[in-house]
């Protein structure tokens, strides 16, 4: 059977990562939720149901960025130029700052205004007005040294793994000693590219050598029985990376997400073993497709402008759908409007093309 992910799966996966964000949002932070409660499926000690697969679900970074490091390889394949991820660039910022234009001017009364503190996020140095968008500036410093990884990779893809290995445990020291540079924006910042680019180069490695289909073909030779096998090795990530929650905070050192690049590869086998209602896998690649604006959106709706009617339906399953549905009701108004700006941002362009080109025809 090939397993290898194409952009339908991609898709898919994404709408399980999207799924996985919210999840984590939603019931992770009950301190975020002044004092708004829910019904809980059920316990383990103190710890509800909800909580843990919560806490499971900041898996939804490495997913992310896995599958950047594995599009971009084939995307490379057809001898892209550094434009292409100009272009990504470009789309990611157009999203970004309509949905802070739309939602920060909103929520004023919920935020500090202060016109220092207002640049800086603007400049997406900070993200005080939503903090669940940290991850946005790695993000586009990873897209924007994604062609120099990939280059690297294709010319010594062992030495690019060392090196990769050697900044990712780097930013382990760098991590445990963040006091030192509190404040220092720009280092956090590379620090945290250090610690997530090691995931990316791994997406790198499992596209170019096809791992997936190699994986699936070995244990089916081993066992008939792949599809019980993805469900305890997916059950087994889930609780091996609960319990590095658990140790590393009564160690008071290191997080659940250190080891995200061995775990995340093996939930995503395990995904692509197990999900094939056809309905599921829908709902899932338009989740996919929405992710971004689901991404930068969800938490406004429920942590700030409106947590009581994300949180009305009591039951947990039910305000997931809930927070989805609204979310992807909102990201479809973004796409059509980032879609107009495009428009209009392309428009101008033409009309200054047009009239330099005129002018030039003038001097001549």
């Amino acid at each position: 059977m090939n397993l290898d992910i194409n952009k339908k799966d991609t898709e898919i996966l994404k709408g399980i990562a999207i799924t996985l964000m919210v999840i984590h949002h939603l019931f992770r932070f009950p301190e975020k939720l002044n004092g708004i409660s829910y019904i809980e499926t059920f316990s383990f000690g103190s710890l509800s149901f909800e909580f843990l697969i919560a806490d499971f679900g900041k898996v939804c970074i490495g997913i992310f960025v896995f599958l950047s490091g594995y599009g971009y390889y084939i995307i490379s394949l057809r001898k892209v130029n550094y434009n292409y991820y100009l272009n990504k660039l470009y789309r990611i910022l157009i999203n970004t700052y309509l949905i802070f234009i739309i939602f920060v001017p909103i929520g004023l009364r919920y935020f500090n205004y202060d016109k220092n503190l207002l640049i800086q996020n603007l400049l997406l140095l900070r993200f005080d007005y939503n903090p669940e968008w940290w991850f946005l500036s790695t993000y586009i410093l990873l897209l924007l040294i994604t062609p120099v990884i990939l280059k690297l990779f294709n010319y010594n893809y062992k030495y690019t793994i060392l090196a990769s290995t050697i900044f990712f445990v780097s930013s382990l020291f760098f991590q445990q000693y963040n006091e030192m540079f509190e404040g220092h924006i720009f280092l956090n910042q590379i620090t945290n590219v250090m610690f997530w680019q090691i995931i990316f180069v791994v997406g790198i490695f499992f596209s170019r050598y096809k791992l997936f289909s190699q994986i699936n073909q070995l244990v089916k030779r081993l066992s008939n029985h792949n599809v019980l096998i993805a469900y305890l090795l997916i059950l087994s990530v889930i609780f091996f990376r609960l319990s590095l929650t658990l140790i590393s905070k009564k160690l008071g050192i290191g997080n659940n997400t250190w080891f995200d690049f061995i775990v995340v590869p093996i939930f995503l086998y395990c995904s692509l073993i197990i999900i094939k209602n056809k309905f599921v896998l829908k709902i899932l690649k338009i989740l996919g497709e929405h992710s971004t604006n689901i991404w930068l959106t969800h938490t406004f709706l429920s942590f700030y402008y409106i947590p009581k009617i994300i949180f009305y339906p009591k039951i947990s399953f039910l305000i997931l759908i809930n927070l989805l549905v609204c979310s992807l009701i909102i990201s479809i108004v973004i796409n059509f409007l980032v879609k107009m700006v495009h428009i209009f941002i392309t428009s101008i362009s033409d009309m200054v093309v047009k009239k330099l080109m005129l002018n030039k025809q003038y001097e001549r």
